[in-house]
């Protein structure tokens, strides 16, 4: 199981070698416009939303080692139809081949860490340990975007050739994963469906960590609309060109890799329930305040956040792994994501609309708002629960 550990470390990182990930608009504007490209990103959306638990609930029952070759298969395959594109409905068929590869992956390969540690008795070290994979494939990001930023200028094919390749090498290295022997079920249509509706079930079983899980499901689902929307129309709102986006996009994930490294340090100096309530004030500080930000601060304010991004994933990850068996760990996991996506999916066009309208910090400033009540919400019903709890006793 510890050749598994290894290997993940630099199969996962390799899997993510996007090339293409400071030039794709540029690369989508060659086949369609702007209304084009928020189509297709809702169809990537949509498509991912759809999979999510159903290909979790797959990973339990035909094992993780087999998902995660299939989704590198799916990504690869993607990346090769985004290559010799010559139209928008190519770039359909290419981000729907991806984003079925991504729900393969997600909660699959966070899975497969775990329960190649707890063979071995070393579960203790999970955290630890993906949040040194999380860095590698943050670093690698990076690199990979600045270098596919170079590759576009000989010729803009080539970042998602590159990309493909990279892809392509994980996919023949995972052969040599071991499926770890813990929790095993026959396949069957019937048992998928019920692992689907365990699964999902599994999520809120733990009656003393459901606010601890709404909390981080909370956050996550603001994390994905900043990720997904805001941050980018926020750093153009800020008057980064073209030059000066692929400079800030390629030290966001650099940034985000520092903070997977000093992730641990942190929590174990302030514990973990302080460091999320410090997550949601942080967030709620730096998206209020978005409409004075300038050009600097503004930059500085989108990698300042993206400082924190990985810190919600780990907890979550680490707190789900904790209390779901083996079995269904994925499907739970991939339900995590799934719930964490659903006001993505549903306010995606509400959102984007109002950023048209009213600008990209005015909307940031709203959702400041919005999270500060959320907010203000989760912790005092919390606190009374707990207050309640005591008297009881």
């Amino acid at each position: 199981m510890k050749r598994n550990i290894k290997l993940l470390k630099f199969i996962l990182p390799l899997n993510q070698a996007w090339f293409w990930l400071g030039i794709w608009i540029l690369y989508y504007l060659r086949f369609t416009n702007y209304t084009g490209i928020g189509l297709i990103e809702a169809v990537v959306i949509t498509t991912g939303f759809i999979f999510e638990i159903p290909t979790g609930a797959l990973a339990d029952l035909i094992g993780k080692k087999k998902t995660i070759i299939i989704s590198f298969l799916f990504s690869s395959v993607g990346n090769i139809i985004m290559t010799f594109a010559e139209s928008s409905v190519h770039l359909v068929i290419s981000i729907v081949f991806l984003a079925i590869g991504g729900a393969l992956l997600s909660g699959t390969s966070d899975a497969l860490i775990y329960d190649s540690l707890k063979q071995i008795k070393s579960e203790n070290k999970f955290e630890g340990i993906l949040s040194s994979i999380n860095k590698y494939i943050l670093i690698i990001m990076a690199i990979a975007s600045i270098i596919g930023g170079f590759m576009y200028k000989i010729n803009p094919r080539i970042p998602f050739a590159a990309t493909s390749i990279a892809m392509f090498i994980a996919f023949f290295i995972a052969f040599f994963l071991k499926e770890p022997k813990i929790d095993a079920i026959k396949f069957s249509f019937i048992n998928y469906l019920k692992q689907i509706r365990i699964g999902v079930s599994q999520l809120f079983k733990e009656k003393s960590s459901i606010h601890w899980i709404i909390k981080l499901l909370a956050i996550s689902s603001f994390a994905v609309i900043f990720v997904d929307i805001l941050d980018g129309t926020l750093a153009i709102h800020f008057r980064f060109n073209e030059r000066s986006l692929g400079i800030l996009f390629a030290l966001i994930p650099f940034i985000s890799a520092v903070g997977n490294h000093f992730y641990l340090k942190i929590k174990s100096k302030i514990g973990e329930k302080k460091l999320l309530l410090f997550i949601f004030i942080t967030f709620i500080l730096i998206t209020g305040i978005s409409p004075i930000y300038g050009l600097f601060f503004g930059g500085i304010s989108l990698l300042y956040r993206n400082f924190f991004y990985p810190f919600i994933d780990i907890m979550a990850s680490n707190t789900i792994n904790r209390f779901v068996e083996s079995k269904y760990r994925t499907t739970t996991l991939s339900t995590f994501i799934m719930i964490k996506k659903l006001p993505y999916v549903l306010f995606a066009y509400i959102i984007g609309r109002s950023i048209d309208k009213i600008s990209p910090s005015r909307v940031s400033l709203w959702f400041s708002i919005l999270l500060g009540v959320l907010a203000l919400i989760l912790y005092t019903s919390s606190t009374y629960k707990a207050k309640f709890r005591k008297n009881k006793q």
